[in-house]
């Protein structure tokens, strides 16, 4: 399998299991998604600043998978708060 493909399931991936959490419960995928949000931009700061420092051989894919893993759980945040109203954690 190529990178774009991987990183294509992995995204997709991403999507379909936040979307579950979202249609069943919102509390646990607000948290889920805070997490995701938190970790995944450490990780592309980090891997941004050691770029900068010193060259590697990292495609510019990884940059993009790990943005992209970041926006899709503030994308559905944004879009179930928007659907539903507001959010109502029970």
């Amino acid at each position: 399998m190529k990178n774009g493909s991987v990183s294509s399931i992995l995204i997709l991936s991403e999507l379909l299991i936040l979307l579950l959490l979202w249609l069943n419960n919102e509390f646990l995928a607000s948290l889920v998604s805070a997490i995701i949000v938190v970790v995944s931009l450490a990780i592309w700061i980090v891997a941004v600043i050691s770029e900068k420092i010193e060259r590697s051989k990292v495609s510019r894919s990884f940059f993009k998978t790990i943005l992209m893993i970041a926006l899709i759980p503030v994308v559905l945040a944004i879009f179930f708060f928007y659907i539903n109203g507001g959010i109502e954690w029970k």
